[in-house]
Protein backbone atom coordinates (compact mmCIF):
# COMPACT_ATOMS: atom_id res chain seq x y z
CA UNK A 1 0.00 0.00 0.00
CA UNK A 2 1.20 2.93 -0.98
CA UNK A 3 1.17 6.55 1.11
CA UNK A 4 2.83 9.85 1.59
CA UNK A 5 4.24 11.06 4.50
CA UNK A 6 1.25 13.10 5.66
CA UNK A 7 -0.34 9.62 5.51
CA UNK A 8 2.66 8.43 7.40
CA UNK A 9 2.14 10.96 10.35
CA UNK A 10 -1.63 10.07 10.60
CA UNK A 11 -0.98 6.52 11.07
CA UNK A 12 2.03 7.44 14.04
CA UNK A 13 4.97 6.14 12.14
CA UNK A 14 8.29 8.36 11.88
CA UNK A 15 9.27 9.02 8.44
CA UNK A 16 12.87 7.64 8.35
CA UNK A 17 16.03 9.80 7.26
CA UNK A 18 16.04 7.89 3.85
CA UNK A 19 12.50 8.50 1.77
CA UNK A 20 13.45 6.71 -1.26
CA UNK A 21 12.40 3.20 -1.88
CA UNK A 22 11.52 3.12 1.88
CA UNK A 23 8.97 0.40 2.88
CA UNK A 24 7.06 -0.12 6.79
CA UNK A 25 6.80 -3.60 7.57
CA UNK A 26 5.18 -5.12 10.62
CA UNK A 27 7.87 -6.33 13.40
CA UNK A 28 6.29 -9.57 12.74
CA UNK A 29 7.69 -10.24 9.46
CA UNK A 30 11.21 -9.34 10.56
CA UNK A 31 11.94 -13.16 10.36
CA UNK A 32 11.22 -13.08 6.88
CA UNK A 33 13.81 -10.22 6.49
CA UNK A 34 15.42 -11.79 3.15
CA UNK A 35 11.80 -12.31 1.31
CA UNK A 36 10.67 -9.19 2.56
CA UNK A 37 13.57 -7.21 1.08
CA UNK A 38 13.06 -9.03 -1.96
CA UNK A 39 9.31 -8.13 -2.72
CA UNK A 40 10.56 -4.58 -2.05
CA UNK A 41 13.59 -4.67 -4.69
CA UNK A 42 11.08 -6.11 -7.48
CA UNK A 43 7.80 -3.68 -6.40
CA UNK A 44 10.75 -1.04 -7.02
CA UNK A 45 12.01 -2.44 -10.06
CA UNK A 46 8.33 -2.99 -11.62
CA UNK A 47 8.40 0.97 -11.83
CA UNK A 48 11.67 1.56 -12.54
CA UNK A 49 13.35 2.95 -16.15
CA UNK A 50 14.44 -0.61 -18.27
CA UNK A 51 18.05 0.32 -17.81
CA UNK A 52 17.68 -0.30 -13.88
CA UNK A 53 16.53 -3.97 -13.66
CA UNK A 54 19.12 -6.02 -11.97
CA UNK A 55 18.11 -6.80 -8.56
CA UNK A 56 21.40 -6.93 -6.89
CA UNK A 57 22.11 -3.22 -7.31
CA UNK A 58 18.59 -2.14 -6.55
CA UNK A 59 18.31 -0.56 -2.65
CA UNK A 60 15.74 -0.13 -0.34
CA UNK A 61 15.17 0.86 3.33
CA UNK A 62 13.50 -1.56 5.13
CA UNK A 63 11.87 0.18 8.33
CA UNK A 64 9.90 -1.99 11.04
CA UNK A 65 6.67 -0.99 13.01
CA UNK A 66 4.63 -2.24 15.76
CA UNK A 67 1.81 -0.72 16.11
CA UNK A 68 -0.96 1.15 13.45
CA UNK A 69 -4.46 1.52 13.08
CA UNK A 70 -5.99 0.00 10.71
CA UNK A 71 -6.50 1.68 6.89
CA UNK A 72 -9.20 2.09 5.20
CA UNK A 73 -9.41 1.43 0.99
CA UNK A 74 -12.31 1.78 -1.48
CA UNK A 75 -12.33 -1.52 -3.41
CA UNK A 76 -15.08 -1.59 -6.03
CA UNK A 77 -16.84 0.78 -4.22
CA UNK A 78 -16.71 -1.29 -1.29
CA UNK A 79 -14.83 -0.06 1.98
CA UNK A 80 -12.71 -2.51 3.17
CA UNK A 81 -10.20 -2.32 6.49
CA UNK A 82 -6.56 -3.77 6.26
CA UNK A 83 -5.19 -4.34 9.32
CA UNK A 84 -0.52 -3.79 9.52
CA UNK A 85 -0.23 -4.16 5.60
CA UNK A 86 3.22 -3.31 3.71
CA UNK A 87 3.22 0.80 3.36
CA UNK A 88 5.63 1.87 0.86
CA UNK A 89 6.20 6.07 1.33
CA UNK A 90 6.33 7.69 -2.19
CA UNK A 91 8.79 9.99 -1.83
CA UNK A 92 7.96 13.25 -3.11
CA UNK A 93 10.97 13.96 -4.68
CA UNK A 94 12.25 11.30 -7.07
CA UNK A 95 8.87 10.19 -7.93
CA UNK A 96 8.90 7.99 -10.99
CA UNK A 97 6.25 8.07 -13.53
CA UNK A 98 3.99 5.38 -12.56
CA UNK A 99 3.76 7.31 -8.91
CA UNK A 100 2.86 10.74 -11.30
CA UNK A 101 0.27 8.88 -12.83
CA UNK A 102 -1.19 7.77 -9.30
CA UNK A 103 -1.43 10.63 -8.08
CA UNK A 104 -2.76 12.49 -10.79
CA UNK A 105 -6.33 14.06 -10.57
CA UNK A 106 -7.46 13.47 -13.54
CA UNK A 107 -9.74 10.32 -14.97
CA UNK A 108 -9.79 7.17 -13.56
CA UNK A 109 -6.93 8.36 -11.36
CA UNK A 110 -9.06 11.00 -9.71
CA UNK A 111 -9.12 9.66 -5.60
CA UNK A 112 -12.87 11.63 -5.23
CA UNK A 113 -15.76 9.57 -5.68
CA UNK A 114 -18.81 10.81 -5.17
CA UNK A 115 -21.93 8.15 -5.50
CA UNK A 116 -24.66 9.47 -7.98
CA UNK A 117 -27.80 9.74 -6.33
CA UNK A 118 -30.36 12.80 -6.07
CA UNK A 119 -29.32 13.27 -2.29
CA UNK A 120 -25.59 14.30 -3.50
CA UNK A 121 -26.69 15.55 -6.57
CA UNK A 122 -29.14 18.11 -4.94
CA UNK A 123 -25.88 19.25 -2.49
CA UNK A 124 -23.70 19.56 -5.29
CA UNK A 125 -26.15 21.78 -6.99
CA UNK A 126 -26.10 23.87 -3.84
CA UNK A 127 -22.79 24.07 -3.24
CA UNK A 128 -22.18 25.07 -7.18
CA UNK A 129 -24.43 28.79 -6.03
CA UNK A 130 -21.78 29.40 -3.54
CA UNK A 131 -20.15 32.80 -3.34
CA UNK A 132 -17.07 31.39 -3.15
CA UNK A 133 -17.71 29.18 -5.91
CA UNK A 134 -17.60 32.09 -8.47
CA UNK A 135 -15.51 31.37 -10.96
CA UNK A 136 -15.31 27.76 -10.58
CA UNK A 137 -16.34 25.10 -12.88
CA UNK A 138 -16.46 21.32 -11.49
CA UNK A 139 -16.99 18.54 -14.06
CA UNK A 140 -18.50 15.57 -13.34
CA UNK A 141 -17.73 12.18 -15.03
CA UNK A 142 -18.93 8.42 -14.75
CA UNK A 143 -16.36 5.64 -13.95
CA UNK A 144 -17.80 4.06 -16.85
CA UNK A 145 -17.44 7.27 -19.16
CA UNK A 146 -14.16 7.70 -18.25
CA UNK A 147 -13.70 3.68 -18.98
CA UNK A 148 -14.91 4.09 -22.23
CA UNK A 149 -13.02 6.77 -23.61
CA UNK A 150 -9.82 5.01 -22.03
CA UNK A 151 -11.19 2.02 -23.94
CA UNK A 152 -11.32 4.03 -27.46
CA UNK A 153 -7.70 5.51 -27.15
CA UNK A 154 -6.62 1.87 -26.51
CA UNK A 155 -8.03 1.02 -29.36
CA UNK A 156 -7.20 3.58 -32.10
CA UNK A 157 -3.59 3.30 -30.77
CA UNK A 158 -3.78 -0.31 -31.83
CA UNK A 159 -5.63 0.61 -35.04
CA UNK A 160 -2.89 3.13 -35.76
CA UNK A 161 0.22 0.54 -34.67
CA UNK A 162 -1.45 -2.47 -36.93
CA UNK A 163 -2.10 0.30 -40.34
CA UNK A 164 1.82 0.90 -39.42
CA UNK A 165 2.70 -2.82 -39.14
CA UNK A 166 0.63 -3.17 -42.46
CA UNK A 167 2.32 -0.42 -44.38
CA UNK A 168 5.89 -1.54 -42.85
CA UNK A 169 5.75 -5.46 -43.98
CA UNK A 170 4.10 -4.32 -47.56
CA UNK A 171 7.32 -2.19 -48.46
CA UNK A 172 9.50 -4.91 -46.96
CA UNK A 173 7.73 -7.11 -49.08
CA UNK A 174 7.76 -4.52 -52.24
CA UNK A 175 12.08 -4.26 -51.00
CA UNK A 176 12.68 -8.03 -51.32
CA UNK A 177 10.47 -8.81 -53.85
CA UNK A 178 12.48 -6.31 -56.03
CA UNK A 179 15.91 -7.36 -54.93
CA UNK A 180 15.41 -10.58 -56.01
CA UNK A 181 14.27 -9.91 -59.35
CA UNK A 182 17.19 -7.28 -59.56
CA UNK A 183 19.62 -10.02 -58.90
CA UNK A 184 18.18 -12.27 -61.36
CA UNK A 185 18.20 -10.31 -64.14
CA UNK A 186 21.48 -8.62 -63.39
CA UNK A 187 22.71 -12.35 -63.31
CA UNK A 188 21.13 -14.52 -65.29
CA UNK A 189 23.33 -15.16 -67.81
CA UNK A 190 26.24 -16.29 -65.47
CA UNK A 191 23.40 -18.46 -63.22
CA UNK A 192 22.65 -20.04 -66.51
CA UNK A 193 25.92 -20.47 -67.95
CA UNK A 194 26.53 -22.16 -64.73
CA UNK A 195 23.35 -23.72 -64.73
CA UNK A 196 24.30 -25.51 -68.23
CA UNK A 197 27.92 -26.41 -66.72
CA UNK A 198 26.07 -28.32 -64.09
CA UNK A 199 26.95 -26.31 -61.07
CA UNK A 200 24.67 -27.68 -58.25
CA UNK A 201 22.02 -25.11 -56.77
CA UNK A 202 24.06 -24.70 -53.73
CA UNK A 203 26.88 -23.33 -55.41
CA UNK A 204 25.32 -21.20 -57.86
CA UNK A 205 23.75 -19.28 -54.94
CA UNK A 206 25.80 -19.57 -52.56
CA UNK A 207 26.68 -16.49 -51.66
CA UNK A 208 22.97 -15.18 -52.36
CA UNK A 209 21.28 -17.82 -49.82
CA UNK A 210 24.03 -17.11 -46.99
CA UNK A 211 22.92 -13.18 -47.66
CA UNK A 212 19.49 -13.76 -47.55
CA UNK A 213 19.44 -16.21 -44.54
CA UNK A 214 21.76 -13.83 -42.59
CA UNK A 215 18.98 -10.93 -43.00
CA UNK A 216 15.93 -13.33 -42.02
CA UNK A 217 18.28 -14.06 -39.13
CA UNK A 218 18.63 -10.42 -38.03
CA UNK A 219 15.09 -9.96 -37.92
CA UNK A 220 14.14 -13.02 -36.02
CA UNK A 221 17.16 -11.99 -33.90
CA UNK A 222 15.63 -8.53 -33.11
CA UNK A 223 12.11 -9.94 -32.96
CA UNK A 224 13.51 -12.41 -30.14
CA UNK A 225 15.36 -9.50 -28.34
CA UNK A 226 12.85 -6.92 -28.19
CA UNK A 227 9.70 -9.22 -28.21
CA UNK A 228 7.76 -8.17 -24.66
CA UNK A 229 4.92 -11.34 -25.41
CA UNK A 230 4.67 -14.55 -27.29
CA UNK A 231 2.09 -13.25 -29.72
CA UNK A 232 3.92 -10.38 -30.89
CA UNK A 233 6.76 -12.80 -31.56
CA UNK A 234 4.78 -15.28 -33.35
CA UNK A 235 3.67 -11.89 -35.88
CA UNK A 236 6.93 -11.12 -36.54
CA UNK A 237 8.00 -14.66 -37.58
CA UNK A 238 5.41 -14.67 -39.43
CA UNK A 239 5.94 -11.71 -41.19
CA UNK A 240 9.42 -12.99 -41.76
CA UNK A 241 8.18 -16.04 -42.90
CA UNK A 242 5.72 -14.54 -45.63
CA UNK A 243 8.61 -12.80 -46.88
CA UNK A 244 10.77 -15.74 -47.37
CA UNK A 245 8.12 -17.64 -49.43
CA UNK A 246 7.49 -14.70 -51.59
CA UNK A 247 11.51 -14.73 -52.39
CA UNK A 248 11.71 -18.43 -52.97
CA UNK A 249 8.34 -17.85 -54.93
CA UNK A 250 10.31 -15.35 -57.15
CA UNK A 251 13.46 -18.11 -56.77
CA UNK A 252 11.84 -20.81 -58.64
CA UNK A 253 10.04 -19.09 -61.24
CA UNK A 254 13.79 -17.72 -62.09
CA UNK A 255 15.26 -21.22 -61.79
CA UNK A 256 12.55 -22.69 -64.31
CA UNK A 257 12.82 -19.89 -66.93
CA UNK A 258 14.23 -21.83 -70.27
CA UNK A 259 18.05 -21.84 -70.53
CA UNK A 260 18.33 -21.50 -74.17
CA UNK A 261 15.85 -18.20 -74.32
CA UNK A 262 17.57 -16.61 -71.53
CA UNK A 263 21.18 -17.32 -73.37
CA UNK A 264 19.41 -15.74 -76.11
CA UNK A 265 18.21 -12.54 -74.20
CA UNK A 266 14.67 -13.62 -74.14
Amino acid sequence: MRINRNYLKRLGLNASGKLKNTFYVPVEMKKDHDKTTKLAKLLVLERSDKSEKDLAKTRVNIVYYRSAPATPVYLNEQLKFFKRPIYELIDSNHLDNWSKLQLSTSGLSNPIRIKNNRHNRAQIKRLGRAKYMRGIRIKFATATSLANNLTTIYRWGLLISLILLGVTFTISLVVSAFSAVLYFRTNEQKLSILRLLGFKVIDRYGMAIILLLSLYAVQIGVALFWGRSIGALLVGVLLAGVDLLVTLAIFISQENRNIVQVLKGG
